[in-house]
């Protein structure tokens, strides 16, 4: 990676190397409905079915996966009733899982999910659907639904934030260069499809191995809602800033 020679001064205590004081977007709770229950994450079922090893790599993606999917759905939803109610598409209160792979795939090009969010959503989907269904029977009700959707997972939602964080500041001298390059029309505001598109054609120009790049790609649409604070699908340089300036508690 291309690193800058130039080195930021020296910090004052709570401030991060790439800008101000940490704010909390990037940590925020979502809950219009969405309660956060400190609940420990059941193992991901589709590792139980594997038979030999499993890897530790394979528990971790898993439960990246998980958390991806719990995010676009709080994302794309205003209320886990509102979820249910678009993949319950024969309107009686019981999501089969036959119906629950359709309606994903169908609610993902209503939604504009994309390619990528649209390929885990049909690799995914099976085990999204086990990780819901609390008793095993291939029913998903409501309530199973919400209290599934709604726990907080021990593992961090996307392990390779801090890895994004880390390339930005070693690929640009400060904060505002990064955001001046992502915003590639100048009108200070930059949007997703334009966050996604940079992303991938600012990376050989700074140096970028094929590890970033694939991950950049993987994970871009991710990393745009952490650093979208309010939330409203368009990015300003203060939200980008404090965002990339907020410390992550890893583990």
């Amino acid at each position: 990676q291309a690193a800058k020679a130039e080195r930021v001064p020296k910090t004052k205590p709570g401030e991060d190397a790439m800008g101000q004081t940490a704010c909390s977007s990037c940590s925020r709770a979502e809950n219009n409905g969405y309660d956060n229950q400190t609940i420990p994450t059941k193992g991901s079922k589709s590792s139980k079915r594997k038979s030999g090893n499993s890897g530790s790599n394979e528990k971790e993606e898993a439960a990246a996966n998980l958390g991806k999917f719990k995010h676009v759905m709080k994302r794309t939803f205003k209320k886990p009733k509102e979820a249910f109610n678009v993949l319950d598409r024969d309107g009686n209160n019981i999501v089969t899982k036959d119906e629950w792979l359709t309606t994903l795939l169908e609610t993902g090009e209503e939604q504009k999910w994309g390619p990528r969010i649209t390929q885990m959503m049909q690799r995914e989907g099976h085990i999204f659907f086990d990780e819901m269904d609390s008793n095993g029977n291939d029913e998903l009700t409501f309530e199973e639904f919400k209290e599934n959707l709604t726990k907080k997972m021990d593992e961090p939602v996307f392990p390779n934030l801090s890895k994004f964080k880390s390339v930005m500041k070693k690929s640009f001298k400060n904060p505002k260069e990064a955001f001046n390059i992502l915003d590639r029309d100048g009108d200070h505001i930059v949007t997703k499809d334009e966050w996604l598109a940079t992303l991938g054609e600012v990376g050989p120009s700074v140096g970028w191995s094929e590890e970033v790049m694939a991950m950049m790609e993987e994970d871009g649409y991710f990393f745009f809602d952490e650093m979208d604070g309010n939330g409203n699908g368009e990015l300003v340089f203060e939200e980008f800033k404090s965002c990339l300036a907020t410390k992550l508690s890893e583990k």
